[in-house]
């Protein structure tokens, strides 16, 4: 295996890798290897595809549409 040296990296960002890695229950390296190959291995969406499933979805289920009215109502009701 490969070794990578990582420099002047925000102590802030630092802080939050090693937060992560411990909720995690991961060593600091093995968070960052963990995410790396996350993200570089993600797949590239084809919005057109994705677009056409929620169709799909939206036809196959009979809900209406959720409206900013409706939405704003809802909150209303659940106020005392």
């Amino acid at each position: 295996m490969r070794t990578v040296t990582v420099k002047n990296i925000p102590n802030d960002l630092y802080e939050k890798i090693k937060e992560t890695a411990h909720g995690n229950r991961r060593s600091i390296n093995n968070e960052i290897i963990h995410r790396l190959d996350r993200s570089l291995r993600s797949q590239v969406i084809d919005a057109e595809a994705l677009l056409s499933r929620i169709e799909r979805l939206r036809h196959d289920v009979s809900v209406p549409l959720l409206t900013d009215e409706m939405i704003a109502a809802a909150k209303e009701d659940g106020r005392p």
